[in-house]
C-alpha cells in the first residue's frame, strides 16, 4: 500500500486542478470537511454518490478493564462513524484474481438501496 492521502494531499490537488491559490484551496477543503462534520452531527448520515455513505451509530456501555490494575470497570455508550462503501467504489476497489475487496466484506444493498 501507499502512503496515506492527507489534508495536504488533499489542499495541493485542489490546487492543482482548480488553478485557484493555495489559501483558497485550504478554505474550500476545510469548508467541506466542516459541512461533513456538521451533516454528522444534526442528522447523522452523510451519502456521497459514487462514494458511500457515513452514518452515527450509538454504542451501548460495555465491559472493559483497567489493564494497569486488572479491576473490572463500565465504559460509557459513545457515538461512532461508521463508512459503508458504495457499490461503485466497491467496483473499483476489487482485488485482482479474488473477485473481493480484499478484507472488505461483500456487496450489500443498503436501506438507501445502494443507490450510490
Amino acid at each position: 500500500m501507499g502512503r496515506t492521502l492527507t489534508r495536504a494531499d488533499i489542499v495541493e490537488r485542489v490546487w492543482a486542478a482548480t488553478g485557484m491559490s493555495r489559501p483558497r484551496a485550504a478554505q474550500c477543503v476545510e469548508a467541506l470537511l466542516d459541512l461533513m462534520k456538521e451533516a454528522l452531527r444534526r442528522e447523522g448520515r452523510l451519502l456521497f454518490s459514487g462514494l458511500g455513505l457515513f452514518d452515527c451509530r450509538a454504542k451501548g456501555p460495555r465491559r472493559g478493564r483497567n489493564p494497569a490494575a486488572g479491576e473490572a470497570l463500565m465504559l460509557p455508550g459513545r457515538r461512532v462513524v461508521a463508512f459503508r462503501t458504495s457499490r461503485k467504489l466497491r467496483a473499483l476497489l476489487v482485488c485482482p484474481g479474488t473477485g473481493t475487496g480484499g478484507d472488505a466484506p461483500g456487496p450489500q444493498a443498503g436501506p438507501e438501496g445502494d443507490a450510490a
